[in-house]
């Protein structure tokens, strides 16, 4: 599960830096909205080095996905990355 991790967060690295500036918001609203209207359930939740929490939401029927970025205890996400396409593919199992 930890390569799935690594290869997750090494392709947003990857992705191409654009003009427009990532949207934040109030953590609920972003949240109904990812949930809500998109129809998107959590696929997972992890913690990085300095802190700040990510969480990845999918529909599984659309493929839409939105990844949120938050500090613990704060009231503002910001979603980094969206987009269609979703699969989940698990490269390793852990040991």
């Amino acid at each position: 599960m930890k390569l799935f991790y690594a290869t997750a967060l090494a392709g947003l690295m990857a992705l191409p830096v654009q003009a427009q500036e990532t949207p934040c918001g109030n953590l609920l609203g972003m949240l109904e909205v990812v949930t809500g209207d998109y129809g998107e359930v959590e696929q997972w939740v992890g913690s990085m080095a300095n802190g700040i929490i990510l969480r990845m939401f999918a529909n599984p029927d659309t493929g839409t996905w939105t990844m949120l970025t938050h500090q613990p205890g704060m009231p503002v996400a910001c979603a980094p990355a969206s987009g269609e396409g979703y699969s989940f593919t698990v490269l390793s199992e852990p040991s």
